[in-house]
């Protein structure tokens, strides 16, 4: 006797281009150009991550948020809209000083879920410096792979 069970619902998701705070005064969404894995979890308009069925959900995201020019701190958020409303406590804001600092901004979320439901990155910063830079891949000494702007990695738990 065998047992097969469903795929679990899961993707991951990333960038290869760098994405900047146009306005300080407005968030904005974050895009995603490529799909790395994509089981039942699709991505529309390169920005909405729709989930197929009801259950808990974990979201986990990376990027490496860097501000540019002066000395002074500035401010970088991040967080989650679920059906173009924000999520309460999804936002993981760092501060970041010096000169072309670059800090990591890294986050762990569940959330539950009903069929349709989707969910979008935001990220805001204190001025047009902010930004999540891609760097692509150096084929010279050293060589290391290219570095995406985000990466977002959705699976269902429960």
């Amino acid at each position: 006797m065998s047992f097969s069970s469903p795929p679990i619902p899961s993707a991951t998701f990333s960038s290869s281009i760098t994405q900047t705070i146009a306005n300080s005064a407005n968030a904005q969404v974050i895009t995603f150009n490529t799909t790395l894995v994509a089981k039942g979890i699709t991505l529309a308009s390169n920005t909405k991550i729709t989930l197929p069925q009801v259950g808990l959900y974990c979201f986990t995201f990376s990027a490496v948020a860097s501000c540019g020019g002066g000395a002074s701190v500035r401010t970088f958020g991040m967080w989650l809209k679920k059906n173009n409303a924000d999520v309460d406590n999804t936002n993981t804001i760092i501060g970041i000083g010096g000169n072309n600092a670059n800090i990591l901004a890294a986050t762990f979320i569940l959330q539950c879920t009903t069929v349709g439901d989707f969910y979008e990155l935001w990220m805001s910063g204190s001025d047009n410096t902010c930004n999540i830079p891609a760097v692509p891949a150096s084929t010279g000494s050293p060589s290391y792979p290219a570095s995406p702007s985000i990466v977002i990695a959705v699976w269902q738990v429960g």
